[in-house]
């Protein structure tokens, strides 16, 4: 059986009836319908009942994203605004789903290729140690309940976050596992990560480099992004002595195109922020890595986006969820992924593995979501 994507339908084939979306500097604002309970985008004639190509093309290069004057707080693009969001199918890979059945109308074997992509976010390396003076003074006098493991930490006791101890005994475990290090050079508001002169934070990149898993993890900045993203990833580099081609930014904040464009200018080949912080689900409608496409200049790129569809955070964070109820989530969210293929993508933070202290729990929560089971 062939695939007919044409105005009239062919004898023989799978017809698929263009909506015009496709055509050179075209823009349309799709219709949603639900279909045998799959949501589709761009209803009309044909053997599917919508122009399921026009779906995978709006949705992977994220089109709705460009030009968005509301943004949250932190100036992301919210999943409220997003259409899946909306009509309540951001928690399913609907366009994977659309795909498959493509393939069973044109008899073909459907991809069932699935993975387990964790990941971690080291945004402060350490609860206590690794501060100047001034700040550690201020962050023992807004959190007087942690005094005395304070004091012991700094005087050469562990430390709970530390990633030698949280980190490094995960990537032993699941050695697919990637990790993501913010490397701000300046404490602000949210780049809090601990002072590079930190003997032990420099021994840590480097353990970390030599599991070849390492990546940079961008920090948020209002203006002049380029010039501190390309020292923060050559500070790694120099100090963990490799080199590194995969990421994701910081708070997941990023906005299209101009983003991608900075990652690719700085030797970024994967990134893994096509998610988002709020709430779980599916950003693009996909759980497989596809190859970014920037929308402006009409023109394919090769930097390859990862989705993530759940986060630590997101879950007891924003949505309040006990270690029970993350643990459920995460199952039928996999169920989902397993179904139709691609990589159930996660993120998970040093001090969330470290199992103590308000993470009291969650490391339960990371096993369960990276068993393949």
């Amino acid at each position: 059986m062939k695939l007919a994507y044409s105005v009239e339908p062919v004898l023989g084939s799978v017809w698929i009836c263009p909506c015009g979306l496709l055509s050179k500097g075209a823009t349309l604002v799709p219709k949603v319908q639900v279909t045998n309970g799959l949501t589709v985008l761009f209803p009309g004639p044909g053997d599917l009942g919508y122009d399921l190509l026009a779906m995978a093309f709006w949705s992977l290069s994220r089109m709705e994203e460009y030009g968005v004057v509301s943004r949250d707080s932190f100036g992301r693009f919210a999943a409220a605004s997003s259409l899946f969001y909306r009509n309540g199918s951001l928690e399913e890979p609907v366009l994977d789903a659309g795909l498959a059945l493509l393939y069973e109308a044109l008899g073909l074997t459907v991809p069932s290729a699935f993975s387990i992509q964790p990941s971690i976010d080291i945004d402060i390396a350490y609860q206590f140690k690794g501060r100047g003076v001034g700040r550690a003074a201020g962050a023992a006098i807004k959190q007087l309940q942690y005094t005395q493991r304070r004091i012991k930490a700094l005087l050469g006791g562990p430390d709970a976050h530390d990633p030698q101890t949280t980190v490094l005994p995960t990537l032993k475990e699941h050695p697919k596992t990637r990790v993501f290090l913010l490397a701000n050079k300046r404490v602000n508001t949210f780049n809090k990560q601990v002072r590079r002169q930190f003997k032990p934070f420099q021994e840590a990149v480097k353990d970390l480099a030599q599991t070849g898993l390492l990546g940079l993890h961008p920090s948020v900045q209002k203006r002049g992004a380029e010039i501190r993203w390309a020292e923060e990833k050559a500070w790694i580099e120099q100090t963990g002595e490799s080199e590194l081609t995969h990421s994701r930014q910081h708070y997941i904040h990023f906005s299209f195109p101009n983003t991608y464009r900075q990652l690719i200018e700085l030797g970024i080949k994967h990134d893994y922020s096509m998610g988002y912080p709020e709430t779980p689900g599916f950003r693009a409608g996909t759980a497989y890595p596809f190859a970014w496409y920037d929308l402006e200049k009409e023109e394919a790129t090769e930097l390859i986006l990862h989705p993530f569809c759940l986060m630590d955070v997101t879950c007891k964070g924003y949505q309040k969820l006990s270690v029970e109820g993350s643990i459920e989530l995460g199952q039928l969210l996999k169920s989902r992924v397993r179904a139709t293929g691609g990589e159930f993508g996660f993120i998970f933070h040093n001090e969330s593995l470290s199992d103590s202290g308000p993470w009291k729990g969650w490391r339960r929560v990371f096993e369960s979501w990276a068993h393949d089971g």
